[in-house]
Protein backbone atom coordinates (compact mmCIF):
# COMPACT_ATOMS: atom_id res chain seq x y z
CA UNK A 1 0.00 0.00 0.00
CA UNK A 2 1.45 3.43 -0.77
CA UNK A 3 1.98 6.10 1.54
CA UNK A 4 -1.32 8.26 -0.62
CA UNK A 5 -3.36 5.10 -0.07
CA UNK A 6 -2.88 4.93 3.73
CA UNK A 7 -3.93 8.57 3.88
CA UNK A 8 -6.85 8.42 2.18
CA UNK A 9 -7.44 5.47 4.16
CA UNK A 10 -6.66 7.13 7.43
CA UNK A 11 -8.52 10.34 7.05
CA UNK A 12 -12.60 10.04 7.05
CA UNK A 13 -15.27 13.11 6.88
CA UNK A 14 -17.81 13.50 9.15
CA UNK A 15 -20.28 11.74 6.79
CA UNK A 16 -18.00 8.82 6.43
CA UNK A 17 -16.87 9.27 3.33
CA UNK A 18 -13.14 8.51 1.81
CA UNK A 19 -11.01 11.67 1.38
CA UNK A 20 -10.14 12.07 -2.85
CA UNK A 21 -6.85 11.26 -4.10
CA UNK A 22 -6.68 14.77 -4.94
CA UNK A 23 -7.12 16.24 -1.54
CA UNK A 24 -4.65 13.44 -0.13
CA UNK A 25 -2.12 14.29 -2.72
CA UNK A 26 -2.57 18.08 -1.76
CA UNK A 27 -2.09 17.53 2.11
CA UNK A 28 1.24 15.30 1.20
CA UNK A 29 2.68 18.05 -0.81
CA UNK A 30 1.61 20.66 2.15
CA UNK A 31 3.69 18.17 4.81
CA UNK A 32 6.28 18.11 2.85
CA UNK A 33 6.35 21.85 2.40
CA UNK A 34 6.10 22.45 5.99
CA UNK A 35 8.43 19.70 6.90
CA UNK A 36 11.02 21.42 4.65
CA UNK A 37 10.35 25.09 5.43
CA UNK A 38 10.81 23.91 9.40
CA UNK A 39 14.41 22.35 8.08
CA UNK A 40 15.52 25.69 6.79
CA UNK A 41 14.56 27.78 9.61
CA UNK A 42 10.97 28.65 8.43
CA UNK A 43 12.17 30.58 5.08
CA UNK A 44 13.83 33.71 7.33
CA UNK A 45 16.76 33.99 5.70
CA UNK A 46 19.91 34.31 6.72
CA UNK A 47 20.13 35.91 9.86
CA UNK A 48 20.53 39.87 9.82
CA UNK A 49 23.80 41.45 10.67
CA UNK A 50 24.30 42.49 14.29
CA UNK A 51 23.94 46.75 14.30
CA UNK A 52 27.03 48.32 14.73
CA UNK A 53 27.19 49.88 18.39
CA UNK A 54 28.73 53.57 18.92
CA UNK A 55 31.21 53.59 21.49
CA UNK A 56 31.76 57.07 21.70
CA UNK A 57 29.16 58.30 22.98
CA UNK A 58 30.31 56.29 26.71
CA UNK A 59 33.83 57.13 26.22
CA UNK A 60 33.18 61.02 25.97
CA UNK A 61 30.66 61.02 28.97
CA UNK A 62 32.89 59.22 31.38
CA UNK A 63 35.48 61.54 29.74
CA UNK A 64 33.06 64.64 30.92
CA UNK A 65 32.92 63.05 34.47
CA UNK A 66 36.56 62.98 34.42
CA UNK A 67 36.88 66.92 33.52
CA UNK A 68 34.21 67.81 35.94
CA UNK A 69 35.86 65.47 38.89
CA UNK A 70 38.99 68.01 37.78
CA UNK A 71 37.01 70.95 38.03
CA UNK A 72 35.57 70.33 41.27
CA UNK A 73 38.94 70.03 42.92
CA UNK A 74 40.42 72.73 41.35
CA UNK A 75 39.26 76.30 42.63
CA UNK A 76 38.64 78.87 41.25
CA UNK A 77 36.65 76.40 38.95
CA UNK A 78 38.37 76.11 35.63
CA UNK A 79 39.58 73.65 33.10
CA UNK A 80 42.61 75.84 31.61
CA UNK A 81 45.30 73.54 33.50
CA UNK A 82 43.08 70.47 32.48
CA UNK A 83 45.29 68.42 30.30
CA UNK A 84 46.24 64.88 29.74
CA UNK A 85 48.28 63.81 32.97
CA UNK A 86 45.41 65.39 34.95
CA UNK A 87 42.81 63.88 32.58
CA UNK A 88 44.93 59.76 32.45
CA UNK A 89 45.19 60.36 36.40
CA UNK A 90 41.37 60.68 36.97
CA UNK A 91 40.67 58.30 34.04
CA UNK A 92 43.60 56.32 33.07
CA UNK A 93 41.33 53.68 31.12
CA UNK A 94 40.77 56.55 28.22
CA UNK A 95 43.62 57.96 26.00
CA UNK A 96 44.02 61.43 25.60
CA UNK A 97 45.43 64.15 23.93
CA UNK A 98 45.17 67.89 24.03
CA UNK A 99 44.40 69.97 21.15
CA UNK A 100 44.95 68.64 17.69
CA UNK A 101 42.51 66.65 15.13
CA UNK A 102 39.57 64.63 16.53
CA UNK A 103 40.79 60.90 15.93
CA UNK A 104 39.20 57.37 16.63
CA UNK A 105 39.74 56.05 19.90
CA UNK A 106 40.92 59.50 21.39
CA UNK A 107 39.37 61.98 23.47
CA UNK A 108 40.68 65.50 22.18
CA UNK A 109 40.76 68.14 25.13
CA UNK A 110 39.51 71.48 24.21
CA UNK A 111 39.25 73.97 27.05
CA UNK A 112 37.90 77.50 26.16
CA UNK A 113 38.54 79.00 29.25
CA UNK A 114 37.45 78.96 32.87
CA UNK A 115 34.93 76.39 33.55
CA UNK A 116 34.11 75.93 30.01
CA UNK A 117 35.24 72.61 27.83
CA UNK A 118 34.68 70.77 25.05
CA UNK A 119 35.69 66.91 24.55
CA UNK A 120 35.82 65.31 20.86
CA UNK A 121 35.74 62.04 19.55
CA UNK A 122 35.64 60.40 16.98
CA UNK A 123 33.97 56.63 16.72
CA UNK A 124 36.01 53.93 15.62
CA UNK A 125 33.09 51.34 14.41
CA UNK A 126 30.89 54.31 12.48
CA UNK A 127 33.60 57.04 11.83
CA UNK A 128 30.89 59.81 13.35
CA UNK A 129 32.63 62.20 15.38
CA UNK A 130 31.04 63.07 18.80
CA UNK A 131 31.65 66.16 20.90
CA UNK A 132 30.28 66.99 24.71
CA UNK A 133 31.11 70.39 26.40
CA UNK A 134 30.49 71.73 29.71
CA UNK A 135 29.07 74.97 29.07
CA UNK A 136 29.83 76.44 32.52
CA UNK A 137 30.88 74.33 35.02
CA UNK A 138 27.63 73.22 36.15
CA UNK A 139 24.87 70.71 34.68
CA UNK A 140 24.37 72.66 31.87
CA UNK A 141 25.92 70.10 28.87
CA UNK A 142 25.75 70.43 25.17
CA UNK A 143 26.60 67.24 22.90
CA UNK A 144 27.15 67.20 19.02
CA UNK A 145 27.94 65.37 16.16
CA UNK A 146 30.59 67.92 15.39
CA UNK A 147 34.26 68.02 15.50
CA UNK A 148 33.37 71.68 17.98
CA UNK A 149 36.36 73.56 18.43
CA UNK A 150 34.31 75.56 21.47
CA UNK A 151 31.08 74.79 23.74
CA UNK A 152 29.46 76.65 22.02
CA UNK A 153 29.73 74.90 18.64
CA UNK A 154 28.82 71.70 20.17
CA UNK A 155 25.09 71.32 19.25
CA UNK A 156 22.70 69.50 17.59
CA UNK A 157 22.59 66.01 20.28
CA UNK A 158 23.50 63.02 20.07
Amino acid sequence: MQVGERIRDWVATPAGSKITPIASGALIVIGVVIAGLSLLGGGAGPPAPSPVVATAPQDLTDALAAAKKYLTKQRPNSYTAFGVPQAEGIDPSLTWVKGGPVAAGKVTIRPDGGPRIVLVTKDAATGTVYCIADVNGDDEVSKGKVDAKTPKECTGGW
